[in-house]
């Protein structure tokens, strides 16, 4: 399995290249388990606070080709994606926690 870290500098290009236009500024990646206790990987995009509402297409075609990519580097977990501008109030990627 490829680190956060690596999966972010995947990714990165990825997403500056497709979605840099309608303001796309960097992407966060943590590790984590889904509701089966599957790893996953959470990927938050974030836009600039003035960004462009990405075309869907766009984004689909963007997230196909991160998932393409992280095939290629035999990454297996599920990139799970939520994308954001700067300053929304969402609530922190966390993994999932057992109680």
């Amino acid at each position: 399995m490829l680190s956060a870290e690596r999966v972010a500098a995947i990714a990165d290009p990825i997403l500056r290249a497709r979605l840099g236009p309608y303001g796309y500024e960097s992407v966060e990646v943590r590790e984590g388990k889904d509701e089966y206790d599957e790893p996953v990987l959470y990927m938050k995009g974030t836009m600039r606070a003035d960004a462009e509402l990405v075309p869907g297409d766009i984004l689909n075609s963007a997230l196909s080709a991160v998932s393409r990519a992280l095939l290629e580097w035999k990454e297996e977990r599920f990139p799970h994606f939520v994308l954001s501008r700067q300053n929304d109030d969402l609530p922190e990627i966390r993994p999932r926690r057992d109680n």
